[in-house]
């Protein structure tokens, strides 16, 4: 049997459209609005100021499951629980993009991942107190109106 240029597509396009293909739940391919973002890049907050207490940030994550999406067309703070915060905005002026409540779910857990040893976040002093704390920050790519995408700066730090 030879096979044509011709015969060679048309094998190949019946296979393909028969062959499901799985998108990566980023970026706006995730089911509805909860899911909106790309990959972050992550950074550790240091410095002078306070760290969030690691179970504050898991309690944040889970009031923020419940909520939005947001719309981040300036600075803004899209959860709060005790000393945990996660704030966004654009990081062009004049540009807006939206946040589901999977990516803020996802971030948090990616965040206290990174800053773990043996599976174990790193103890550090919280008012006289020895105690878990996690402070991360980054920018990744969000869907905004038209399918356009926007670089938003997001922080989870101390409220």
């Amino acid at each position: 049997m030879h096979f044509t240029p011709a015969t060679a597509l048309v094998a190949f396009v019946s296979v393909a459209a028969a062959s499901p293909l799985a998108f990566p739940q980023n970026a706006g391919t995730g089911a509805g609005a909860s899911n909106t973002c790309g990959v972050s890049s992550f950074v550790a907050v240091t410095g002078k100021s306070e760290s969030p207490v690691l179970d504050d940030c898991y309690k944040m994550r889970d009031q923020a499951s419940k909520s939005g999406p947001w719309k981040i067309d300036g600075a803004k703070t899209l959860a709060t629980f005790g000393t945990c915060s996660f704030s966004a905005q654009p990081v062009t002026s004049g540009q807006h993009g939206y946040i589901g409540n999977s990516d803020i779910h996802d971030l948090v857990e990616d965040a206290i991942k990174r800053w773990q040893t043996s599976g174990q976040s790193s103890a550090t002093a919280y008012r006289g107190t020895i105690t878990k704390q996690v402070g991360s920050a980054g920018e990744m790519p969000c869907g905004s109106d038209g399918g356009v995408q926007v670089q938003i700066s997001w922080t989870l730090g101390h409220s």
